[in-house]
C-alpha cells in the first residue's frame, strides 16, 4: 500500500498543529484549581504530568521528575512505593479507586491525598497506563486529627472527672456518656442498662423511676420536673441529692441538670457520690441531736436546782423576814423599813429565779404542752417587745416530748431574731398537723433580708434552728424578702423513723 508522502508546507502545518495539540492539553493538565493530573505508562513511567506534580514529588520525595521517569524510582519509602504499585496495578488491570492516603518522606513532609486512578485505553480498547487524578487534603485531614485530639483531650477530662456525666438532647435522648457512667449502670445500679445507653431516653427513665404509690419517695419525680425545666429553658441548672442503695450498702448521689452553654439545645447530667459526705452529715447531726438532748437535760436540771434549792431557799427566807417584821415593835421604824427593803428584794429575787427556770424549760411545755408553751412565749414576748404575736393552733398538740422541745426552741429563738433584728411590727405563728405532715410557720412583717446576706449575728441562730429541724427528720426554709418580711417553715413528715411522729396516720 502505498503512502503519502507530506510536503514540506503539509509537514510544518501537521508539526504545528502536534505543537497546538500538545499545548492544549498541557493547558488542561495544568487549569484545575486544587488538583494534580498525571498519567504513567504500563511501566510505570511518567507520560505527563502537571508542573505542580513535579514541584510536590521535590517537596515530599526531594527529587527531580521528566516524562519517562519511572515513579516507583522516585518514592523512597517501602511501604509508600508499595502502595503506590498495588494503586496502579489495580487501575491498570481496569479499576477505578478513590482512595485517601499520606504519602511523604518523614524528614522532609509527609502529606494527605485524595487520589482517584482510571485505566487509560487506546482505540483497540486496550490498556496502556494510567491517569492520577489527585487533590491535596492535607489541611482538611490535620484539622480533622486536631479536632480528634480536642475530641479525645476534652473525653479524657470528663473520664478523670469523680462524677457520671451524660450530655442529653432538648429532647431528653442521651448523646454521650463518660466511663464512669457506663461502669456505674454496668454494675446493676440501673433497674434497665438499656435505658441508660447512649441512644436512650433519660426522661424515660426518668418516668419510669417514678413509683407507683406517691407516699414513696418521689427523688424521680423531682429530678424529672428540674431537667425538664432546664431543657426547656425555665432554668439554667438543677441540682438535688438522693439516695440509691445497692442490696449491700446505702448511697447517695448530688445529680445536678446545667444547660448547655453557646446556645445549644441540651443539658449535662451530672451525678456524683456523696455518700461519704452524708455519713459525715449523719455523724454530725447525731452528735447535734446529742448535744441538743444534753443541753435540756442541763437546763431541766440547773432549773429544777434553781426552783428546788435557790428559789425554796429565798422563800424561806422571805418568811423569816416576814416573822421577824411582825415581831418587831411598832416603833422601831428603821428596822421596819430595812427589812420591808429585804422582803421586797427577796421576792424580786425569787421572781427572777422563776423567770430564769421559765426560760430554761418552761412548765407550761411539760404539763400542758406545746400549744400552751408557744401561746405563753408569744405574750410574754409581746409584753416585753411590744411586737403583735399571734399563734394560730390547728389539729392538735405535738405528742413527742422531744419534738415538742425542739419547736418550741425553734419558736424561742425566731422571736429573738425578730426582736433584736427584724423591725417588724407583728408576728404571726401557724401550727397545721395532719395525716400527712406537721407545719410550723413564724411569720413577721419586718425588714427583711437578702437570702444570700444573712442578718449580722443571726447567722448561729438560724444555723441552730436549721439543726433543731434536721434531727427531727423535717425540712427548713427560711424566704425573706427586703421590705416584705421573713418566713421560717418547718415541716415534719409523719411516718419516718426519725420523725416527731412515727404513726404513718399522725
Amino acid at each position: 500500500m502505498a503512502h503519502h508522502c507530506l510536503s514540506p508546507e503539509e509537514a510544518l502545518n501537521e508539526l504545528e498543529s502536534y505543537k497546538q495539540q500538545t499545548l492544549y492539553l498541557r493547558s488542561i493538565l495544568e487549569s484545575p484549581q486544587g488538583i494534580i493530573i498525571f498519567s504513567l505508562d504500563t511501566k510505570y513511567h511518567y507520560t505527563s504530568f502537571a508542573k505542580v506534580h513535579a514541584q510536590t514529588m521535590k517537596q515530599i520525595w526531594g527529587a527531580s521528575i521528566d516524562i519517562g521517569t519511572c515513579i516507583l524510582d522516585v518514592i523512597s519509602n517501602d511501604t509508600d512505593r508499595q502502595k503506590a504499585q498495588n494503586n496502579f496495578d489495580a487501575a491498570l488491570s481496569g479499576m477505578y479507586l478513590l482512595k485517601e492516603e499520606e504519602y511523604g518522606d518523614v524528614s522532609l513532609k509527609r502529606t494527605f491525598w485524595e487520589n482517584r486512578y482510571s485505566p487509560i485505553y487506546n482505540d483497540e480498547g486496550t490498556i496502556i497506563g494510567v491517569t492520577v487524578f489527585v487533590t491535596d487534603i492535607s489541611d482538611r485531614k490535620r484539622m480533622e486529627i486536631d479536632l480528634r485530639n480536642s475530641e479525645q483531650f476534652k473525653l479524657a477530662i470528663i473520664n478523670s472527672l469523680p462524677a457520671n456525666i451524660a450530655v442529653i438532647d432538648q429532647d431528653g435522648i442521651i448523646l454521650s456518656v463518660n466511663d464512669r457512667w457506663k461502669q456505674f449502670h454496668a454494675a446493676g445500679h440501673a433497674m434497665d442498662q438499656s435505658s441508660m445507653e447512649i441512644g436512650a431516653s433519660y426522661l424515660e427513665a426518668c418516668q419510669k423511676a417514678i413509683p407507683v404509690k406517691s407516699n414513696r419517695d418521689d427523688s424521680a419525680r423531682k429530678s424529672l420536673d428540674g431537667i425538664k425545666a432546664v431543657l426547656e429553658g425555665r432554668r439554667s441548672f438543677f441540682t438535688m441529692d438522693y439516695p440509691c442503695h445497692a442490696p449491700d450498702r446505702k448511697q447517695w448521689f448530688l445529680m445536678t441538670a446545667t444547660k448547655l452553654s453557646h446556645n445549644l439545645k441540651g443539658a449535662v447530667i451530672s451525678h456524683v457520690d456523696i455518700t461519704e459526705l452524708k455519713k459525715v452529715e449523719e455523724e454530725r447531726r447525731d452528735f447535734t441531736r446529742h448535744l441538743v438532748d444534753a443541753t435540756e437535760k442541763e437546763r431541766i436540771r440547773i432549773a429544777r436546782e434553781l426552783h428546788d434549792a435557790i428559789g425554796q431557799a429565798l422563800t424561806l427566807l422571805s418568811f423569816d423576814v416576814i416573822r421577824t417584821q411582825q415581831e418587831t415593835p411598832e416603833q422601831c421604824e428603821g428596822i421596819l423599813q430595812n427589812l420591808s427593803g429585804m422582803n421586797e428584794s427577796l421576792q424580786g429575787m425569787v421572781t427572777t429565779i422563776q423567770r430564769i427556770c421559765t426560760n430554761l424549760r418552761p412548765v407550761l411545755l411539760d404539763d400542758i404542752g406545746l400549744a400552751a408553751a408557744v401561746e405563753w412565749k408569744c405574750e410574754e414576748f409581746s409584753r416585753r417587745s411590744g411586737i403583735s404575736c399571734n399563734v394560730d393552733w390547728k389539729g392538735g398538740d405535738c405528742g413527742n416530748p422531744r419534738c415538742a422541745t425542739e419547736l418550741f426552741r425553734i419558736v424561742q429563738e425566731s422571736l429573738n431574731n425578730i426582736g433584736k433584728y427584724a423591725h417588724a411590727t407583728s408576728v404571726q405563728i401557724n401550727f397545721t398537723k395532719n395525716r400527712r405532715f406537721n407545719k410550723l410557720e413564724i411569720k413577721d412583717n419586718g425588714c427583711g433580708f437578702k437570702a444570700d446576706l444573712v442578718p449580722f449575728g443571726s447567722g448561729f441562730g438560724i444555723i441552730g434552728m436549721r439543726e433543731r429541724a434536721l434531727s427531727l427528720g423535717a425540712t427548713f426554709s427560711i424566704k425573706s424578702e427586703v421590705k416584705r418580711g421573713t418566713v421560717i417553715t418547718i415541716l415534719i413528715p409523719c411516718g419516718k423513723k426519725e420523725s416527731c411522729c412515727e404513726d404513718p396516720h399522725c
